[in-house]
């Protein structure tokens, strides 16, 4: 048997700021927002982002949209 320190680490899977989204379209009613929440660094955001994005676009071409837009912002 090993003695040692076990790491147990809980992540939020929920990737989108369902708050943020309420409050945006409360704003620009008739308008779809989908804010993903930032990752540890740099490249684990772009991850979610991109991996999210091309989720949306397959759902949403698949059913039967023609127009798809996507933005990207920073929040300091």
């Amino acid at each position: 048997m090993k003695d040692g320190v076990i790491k147990i680490e809980i992540r939020n899977l929920n990737q989108r700021n369902s708050r943020l989204e309420r409050l945006l379209s409360e704003q620009y009613p008739g308008t779809h927002f989908f804010v993903i929440q930032d990752d540890e660094n740099v490249i684990g955001t772009s991850e979610r982002v991109t991996l999210y994005a091309a989720e949306k676009f397959s759902e949403d071409i698949k059913g039967g949209n023609k127009t798809v837009g996507i933005s990207w912002g920073e929040n300091h």
